[in-house]
Formats: C-alpha cells, sequence, structure tokens
C-alpha cells in the first residue's frame, strides 16, 4: 500500500536535487546519489588517514556493500564523476581546503554539514574544537558560495537537556560560543579537565555543550544564509535499506545491544528516542526563508503533529505548511 502511494506520487525530493550540487562533510553520499540520479555534483569533505588518500577513501567507500545496489546503477567511473572527494579537514580554520578546492566547492547550491565528533566521552577541549568550531569554519566558508540555496546543519535532540520539553526553536546557551572557542583555543587539556564539570554545570557531557553552542552559532548566520537545522534523537543502525542492522560504530543503544545480545524492553509509557539513519536523508530538504528547526524524534509533546505512513510524504507536508512539525515514525 505505501509503496504503490509512493509510486503514484511525483517524486519531489528528486525534482529538488535536480541539477543542483552538494557540498557534504560527515557523509557518504550514496544515499541522495541512489534516490536523485540527476543531482549534479556530491563534493565530499574527506581527510586523509591512516595514509590513505581521500581518492583511495572514497573508492573503498564504493565498494562497500552498502553500495551494492548503487553498483547496479552506476560504474565506479561513472560515480567518481559524480561524487568529489575533497581534500579538507573539518578541523583546521578554513578547512585546511586548496584554493582549487574551494573554487570547486562554493560552486554548489546547497550545503549539508554532519561532520562531528560524537563520542559521549571526549573532553572539553576536542568537542569545542570538533563540533562548535568546526561548525564555524563551515559558515564562514559558506558565505563565500556564490549561488547557496540552502545550509543544513545535523545538531541533536540532546542539545539542551536541561529543558523539560525541546521546542522547535532556538535556545540561548550557557555560554557565547566565541568565548567558549576562544577559551578553549588557548587552555592546555589539564586546565580544562579541571574545569570541566564546573562548566558543563548541568549538562550529562561535553558533545551536548559543544552541539549547543554550534546551533547558536548557526542561528546568528540566519540573516545572511538559508539555514535548516535538524534535531535528531539517537541515531541507530540502518533500518531496512540497503543493509537491515549495519552500523559503522557502536555507540550509543548499538553498542548496548551488540553487547547484551538481546532486546531492550521497557514499560509501555516509555520509548527509545531513536531515528534511522534514512529518516535525516529524508529530512534534509526543505525551503526556508528564515531559522527553521526540526526535531526529528518520536516525541510530539511539544508541537503540531502529522502521522503519515511514508515519511516522504510527511516531509512533503511540511515544505507545504506554514507550521513547523516533528517528523513522526
Amino acid at each position: 500500500m505505501t509503496e504503490d502511494l509512493e509510486l503514484s506520487l511525483p517524486d519531489r525530493i528528486a525534482d529538488a536535487f535536480s541539477g543542483k550540487s552538494i557540498f557534504l562533510t560527515g557523509g557518504t553520499g550514496f544515499i541522495l546519489e541512489r534516490r536523485c540520479p540527476d543531482i549534479s555534483n556530491i563534493y565530499m569533505l574527506i581527510r586523509p588517514k591512516k595514509g590513505k588518500s581521500p581518492k583511495q577513501r572514497l573508492l573503498e567507500i564504493f565498494n562497500h556493500d552498502l553500495f551494492e545496489q548503487v553498483r547496479d546503477i552506476y560504474t565506479l567511473d561513472e560515480l567518481a564523476s559524480k561524487v568529489i572527494p575533497i581534500d579538507g579537514d573539518i578541523a583546521s580554520e578554513g578547512l585546511n581546503l586548496s584554493q582549487e578546492s574551494k573554487d570547486l566547492c562554493t560552486k554548489a547550491e546547497i550545503i549539508v554539514h554532519t561532520a562531528a565528533c560524537i563520542r559521549f566521552d571526549a573532553d572539553l577541549k576536542q568537542s569545542i574544537l570538533m563540533n562548535t568550531r568546526g561548525t564555524k569554519y563551515v559558515l564562514d566558508l559558506a558565505k563565500e558560495f556564490q549561488k547557496l540555496e540552502l545550509f543544513v546543519y545535523m545538531s541533536t535532540a540532546f542539545c539542551h537537556p536541561e529543558e523539560a520539553v525541546l521546542e522547535e526553536k532556538g535556545y540561548r546557551p550557557y555560554y557565547d560560543p566565541h568565548e567558549m572557542i576562544r577559551t578553549v583555543e588557548v587552555s592546555d587539556e589539564e586546565t580544562l579537565s579541571a574545569l570541566t564539570s564546573k562548566v558543563l554545570k548541568s549538562l550529562p557531557n561535553c558533545y551536548t555543550l559543544s552541539k549547543a553552542l554550534a546551533e547558536a552559532l548557526v542561528e546568528e548566520t540566519s540573516n545572511n544564509l538559508p539555514i535548516l537545522i535538524m534535531r535528531p534523537s539517537v541515531v541507530i543502525p540502518i533500518l531496512y535499506d540497503p543493509l537491515p542492522g549495519w552500523t559503522d560504530n557502536l555507540n550509543g543503544p548499538a553498542g548496548l545491544l551488540i553487547a547484551e545480545r538481546r532486546c531492550m524492553q521497557s514499560h509501555p509509557p516509555r520509548f527509545d528516542e531513536t531515528v534511522p539513519p534514512k529518516h535525516l536523508e529524508r529530512g534534509y530538504i526543505s525551503h526556508v526563508q528564515d531559522v527553521q528547526l526540526f526535531n526529528l524524534t518520536k516525541s510530539h509533546r511539544s508541537t503540531p503533529h502529522v502521522i503519515l505512513r511514508s515519511l516522504y510524504h510527511h516531509m512533503l507536508h511540511a515544505l507545504l505548511s506554514p507550521s513547523r512539525i516533528n517528523f513522526q515514525f
């Protein structure tokens, strides 16, 4: 029933990407490539790692089992012509881009910034420099894009755990993000380690603080850039397509389930606040005139919601509706 409904409706997602180029941080790009065959290019920021160049790392990604369905449609040469590796590093000023790379990626119409240190045990310096300052570097680069239509920032639904209910709006963080970046840059790790518990206040870890500060940076550019902030809950392994249960890390509930080798049970009123990767992909596209905030969560206590079987159609409803909604699945 759902498949028949999806096939009977126009694919506005593919139409939105047709002829467009994307600059992507922290992702592989294969989902967009498969769903949107008429996309122009994906410029993917990749840093050299373990002696392998960005091009070599991208080739390894293409040869992974995750891309089997994509390889049924495209040859490796065709993929290489669509997905362009950009040698750079989110932790370096200017992303450590060469002038040639900068000239190439700044031609894109869409930026999707998902790169982040997602370790909950990361220290203050690592979290702020990677997640907060890294976002600042991407925003600085975005100002040089010649025809930017959308800047998508992947935040987290746990960026403000001090709030009983997370509304789809911006919140003022505990600190000024620019001041925090400067403080972390000039402080040694020993000093920061001693101050961490005091800096965090009621926050559970440095990750949540760094993401709240990064959100503030994105919001303050809303008058100059077309911003979309997405707040997913805990990202879990792939639900169905292309490899059910696949994950590239053991963070959060994935590691717990593997360690326990069993399912987790809970009382009926409670639920796990998780989201599969596919739902993140399906929330990437939205037309924005101002700052937009979407909570990709199971909970809908704080905002109006619409329950639709297909999240594709749910997202299209969001595009046509003036109200902000939670994506339900």
